[in-house]
């Protein structure tokens, strides 16, 4: 249902507040994710099925979804039985892969947390009543105030209009509609379905929303509000039904298991009970007549054609029952299949679910372990690069509730006005006046500057310009960037290295995801006497007077050996995994070595070097690598990318014939990529970092003139390495036959 009568609810965040050990399908502690919709953060305000089920196909492609639950709890925890020991299977069903903590509306401090969680939010998902949550301040015009990029979905029984006022339970919904009118034997009542159809349609439906919205996002830095209603997704989906009404003037009429259109296309009985035949064509009921030993039945016109067959579906019937009753249904079927006639027995429930295991699809999949080990139906839909995950077990009441309002309480506001104040005000007043001023949507494929209102409420106030860019505009009283305000809700809000992932990704990234960035940033941050550190140092003793000269001899002077690292590694593991055409299991050792073997003896093969291997200083181990490992173990963020780098690591001896250890800025390009940067990129953060080693450089040259000097002692006392095998250095290196080949510096 989409429970639109509901009057109260709480709020929730996605986010990523806990480090951890390497996350499992049960570590609650956890909420860095991977998948494609890794980053996005979902506050869920819904409860019951339509809004969880949508929420959870988010969270199974990677969403971080905060369940936010009142203190009572979702009402499907209570809707028992079935269970699985006390808990409802109902609730099980769609809740999985979310975290939950529970709020109080009414409480002042529980809905300034609230606030927050929206005002943070990528995504909130909604099924109050509508126009419930404007006494909150927690309505879409009140959230867009605070965060003008946010996708808001609100899904109700009966839409935002004239229908705001009726309950929108599923099952009201199927007979408003008409679908029970179409359940049933033609002589007796109307039934429902045997589920709740049209939650679950209006789920998938605010998910496909949820996902076209984010696309102009991406595109435009605009959020929007994303509407579904049960009756909607109801009419839409009684497709040939609802069509037949408008587009034919026809009102259909239940036909128990008939087809309107078509026949055969319903169940048949055979010896041992019914079997379904959906001959949807007339080569089908060919095949089907050559199988039932009446192949003259095809070429009878009363059924040559599925017109005819539908016309004198009563003549046909018995001619067909008469020959499936020779046998049971199990040999017809096998017969019919192996012919290429659609049929299928009528299973129940669990013989459905056994039949998708015998034919593969291994529909059943365990989330967490131990006593929290609860088995849940897959995702439906299958990824050749960014497969679905099972993290977390559906939560307990208010589970993560703690380290959720720890985190929630460091983010503080300036714009937040005091709950009790929100709460006390008006709905009219609520509602008015907060909506900012809209940047006018450029034209797509017009490269024309666009008007922008000013954010000045003085008419004759100067206008500004807009161009065709999703990363913001400016106007005569204001900065816009990704959607956000940038002097109240950027600076001093966001670090440096959050802004930049958002910059690049066009997301805001998880305080965990920022964590290892940041961390990636500082291992590629100019450590030591490198040559690009050197043709600085050099440039600014030759031109005091041009920093930017410095800087850039600093950043070019090094060239694709001392930058490309980072970006070579994350391309080769990215062509490695499309490659071999699949993710394999986090714990599947086995599979990764198989992809890393494979690309390694690939790449030996065509005379390329493998990016990532070896470093010319630290031998056997770089520093950098196992923290910035371990670092992405905690935050959850250890993609597939850096666990085929790992597998690398420790098949590479068998291509090579010598150990060599994972370079650092390798490990750092694994770890960007893995974070959902584009690999094209990766070389771009490597002069991000390098850029501000450059300027410590350029600052102690300042302090103290040393570049000379240093130059001189580096290459008195360098000491010349043979190079790492696969590399360019190695082929100059055999044909100098001497220590002293060009790139010898090490």
């Amino acid at each position: 249902m989409s429970s639109s009568s509901r009057t109260e609810s709480t709020p929730g965040s996605g986010f990523n507040p806990i480090p951890g050990p390497t996350p499992t399908a049960s570590d609650s502690g956890s909420g860095a994710t991977s998948g494609p919709l890794s980053g996005l953060l979902v506050a869920d305000f819904s409860r019951v099925l339509a809004g969880p089920y949508a929420t959870m196909l988010l969270a199974d492609l990677g969403a971080d979804v905060i369940k936010v639950e009142s203190p009572s709890g979702d009402d499907t925890r209570a809707w028992k039985p079935p269970v699985r020991g006390d808990e409802s299977t109902y609730y099980l069903g769609v809740n999985r892969n979310k975290r939950s903590i529970a709020l109080n509306l009414k409480n002042p401090g529980d809905l300034t947390l609230a606030r927050r969680l929206a005002a943070r939010a990528d995504i909130v998902v909604e099924n109050f009543r509508p126009g419930g949550l404007r006494k909150f301040g927690l309505d879409y015009p009140s959230v867009r105030r605070h965060n003008p990029a946010v996708i808001y979905a609100s899904i109700s029984g009966f839409g935002s209009g004239g229908g705001a006022s009726l309950p929108g339970y599923d099952l009201i919904v199927q007979a408003m509609s008409g679908l029970m009118s179409l359940t049933g034997d033609p002589e007796g009542p109307p039934y429902r379905a045997g589920i709740s159809v049209f939650d679950v349609m209006a789920g998938m439906h605010a998910t496909i929303g949820i996902l076209a919205a984010l696309h102009h996002r991406d595109q435009t830095g605009q959020g929007q509000h994303v509407e579904v209603n049960l009756l909607s997704s109801a009419l839409s989906g009684l497709v040939n039904q609802s069509s037949a009404y408008v587009a034919g003037g026809v009102v259909p009429f239940r036909m128990g298991n008939a087809h309107p259109s078509l026949f055969p296309y319903e169940p048949l009985p055979t010896a041992d009970g019914d079997l379904i035949i959906a001959a949807g064509n007339d080569g089908q009921f060919r095949r089907l007549c050559q199988v039932l030993d009446i192949p003259e039945l095809a070429d009878d016109p009363r059924f040559a054609h599925t017109p005819d067959r539908t016309a004198n579906r009563e003549a046909l019937r018995p001619l067909l029952v008469e020959r499936l009753r020779r046998r049971p249904k199990k040999e017809w079927f096998e017969l019919l299949i192996a012919a290429g006639v659609p049929c299928g027995p009528i299973n129940t429930v669990d013989e459905g679910v056994l039949f998708a295991q015998d034919i593969g699809l291994d529909p059943v999949v365990t989330i967490g372990e131990g006593e929290r080990a609860i088995p849940s139906v897959r995702h439906p839909i299958s990824f050749s690069a960014t497969r679905p995950a099972y993290r977390l077990p559906p939560p307990g009441l208010d589970e993560h509730g703690d380290r959720i309002r720890a985190w929630l309480r460091k983010l503080e506001d300036p714009t937040e006005e005091p709950a009790e104040d929100q709460a006390k005000k008006p709905e009219e007043e609520q509602s008015a006046g907060h909506e900012p001023a809209r940047t006018t949507t450029p034209e797509p494929q017009s490269g024309k500057p666009q008007t922008v209102t000013p954010h000045s409420s003085t008419p004759d106030a100067p206008r500004g310009l807009a161009f065709p860019t999703s990363l913001g505009t400016s106007d005569a009283d204001s900065i816009r960037l990704l959607g956000q305000n940038l002097a109240t809700d950027l600076m001093g809000q966001v670090g440096f290295g959050e802004l930049a992932f958002w910059l690049a990704s066009g997301r805001r990234p998880t305080p965990e995801q920022v964590r290892l960035f940041e961390a990636v940033l500082v291992a590629l941050a100019d450590h030591g006497f490198t040559p690009t550190a050197l043709a600085a140092r050099l440039t600014y003793l030759s031109a005091p007077d041009s920093m930017q000269g410095a800087l850039a001899a600093g950043l070019l002077g090094g060239g694709s050996r001392f930058l490309g690292v980072t970006e070579d590694c994350g391309r080769f593991l990215a062509e490695a995994l499309a490659a071999s055409g699949s993710s394999p299991d986090p714990a599947d050792t086995g599979a990764w070595e198989r992809i890393a073997l494979e690309a390694v003896t690939k790449a030996r093969q065509e005379g390329r070097r493998i990016p990532g291997l070896g470093h010319p200083v630290h031998k056997k181990q770089d520093p950098r690598t196992p923290i910035l490992y371990a670092i992405a173990r905690e935050a959850g963020c250890l993609g597939p990318h850096l666990r085929l780098l790992e597998a690398i690591g420790r098949v590479h001896p068998q291509v090579l014939g010598r150990t060599l250890p994972l370079n650092g800025a390798g490990v750092c390009g694994a770890a960007l990529a893995d974070l959902g940067l584009p690999v094209d990129l990766l070389r771009g953060f490597a002069l991000l970092a390098r850029t501000a080693g450059l300027l410590g450089h350029l600052a102690e040259e300042q302090r103290r003139p040393i570049g000379m000097d240093i130059y001189l002692a580096v290459d008195r006392n360098a000491v010349y390495l043979p190079p790492d095998p696969g590399t360019p250095d190695a082929d100059a290196f055999d044909a100098f036959g001497t220590d002293r080949a060009p790139g010898g510096l090490r």
